[in-house]
């Protein structure tokens, strides 16, 4: 703030009449004359002590409520949250991330070539079913004639995961040597093995490949498709519950069977289809 060096400094006003010094004060008692009696102190009132009081009072009880409510309503929510956290722990694992079509409560039923199976659960039942429908060749750098099916599957595979063997294969075609035909081949294999591990041939793991050929139809449940001439779009039509996955479709079936349908790369034309099975029970 600024501050005037010159300050206004009032003067006495010389016409403005001045108190005469020696009249005396009306008000003021005479001289020897007693002062009235003052008396005792009055009491001060209680009241505001009584009011403060019952404010700190109120205070302190509404205190003390609000942490009963906080401290309640905090216990409802564990509560809750318990309820719920036991709930989902009673709801179990979250289910396999595969897709879970259902088609059917059981696996499809298919044919290909004059072929007309069910797929199984394990290697040895495949072999064992496909060994009635016609001559199997087992594959040793190419496919020979299986003489003996039960002798062949009581064989055992020993799992490494440093030096993985080959896994057993066998297929059945109406002409295994021609290139041009289709064939149906059943594979072997371990899945969720992790250590060395010894399994005889008819407890392995399996899936099954249909090899198109030149021409022919697959026949899954009551729906067909073509090779050579079925598109990725066709089959998602056909079976509208589906899924892409990359460049196959996949449909799923009950119990653990899925048929995953594969494409050439030529003109995205039905090339094979593979029937897998995964124990949903894990």
């Amino acid at each position: 703030m600024y501050n005037n060096p010159y300050p206004y400094q009032q003067q006495p006003n010389p016409y403005q009449q001045q108190p005469n010094p020696y009249q005396p004060n009306p008000y003021q008692a005479p001289a020897g004359m007693p002062m009235a009696p003052t008396g005792p102190a009055p009491k001060k009132s209680k009241a505001p002590i009584f009011i403060i009081i019952v404010v700190v009072a109120v205070l302190i009880i509404g205190a003390i409520v609000a942490v009963l409510v906080i401290n309640g309503s905090n216990k409802g929510k564990d509560d809750n949250t318990s309820k719920q956290e036991g709930s989902e722990q009673e709801k179990g694992p979250e289910p396999d991330p595969r897709p879970t079509e259902k088609t059917g409560e059981e696996a499809p039923t298919i044919t290909f070539d004059g072929f007309t199976f069910k797929p199984a659960t394990t290697y040895g039942a495949n072999v064992r079913a496909f060994s009635k429908l016609g001559t199997l060749y087992e594959y040793k750098d190419g496919y020979v004639q299986l003489a003996d099916v039960e002798s062949y599957l009581k064989n055992s595979y020993t799992y490494d995961p440093e030096n993985k063997m080959e896994y057993p294969t066998v297929a059945i075609s109406k002409d295994i040597a021609a290139h041009d035909t289709g064939y149906i081949a059943i594979f072997s294999t371990t899945y969720d093995i992790e250590e060395k591990q010894i399994v005889r041939y008819e407890n392995l793991d399996t899936f099954i490949a249909i090899h198109c050929g030149t021409s022919g139809n697959i026949k899954i449940g009551d729906k067909t498709v073509k090779c050579n001439e079925t598109t990725a779009k066709d089959v998602l039509s056909a079976f509208p519950k589906s899924v892409m996955d990359n460049t196959e479709v996949i449909a799923s079936y009950g119990n653990g069977f899925e048929v995953d349908f594969m494409f050439n790369n030529d003109d995205e034309t039905l090339d094979e289809i593979m029937i897998n099975h995964f124990d949903i029970s894990e």
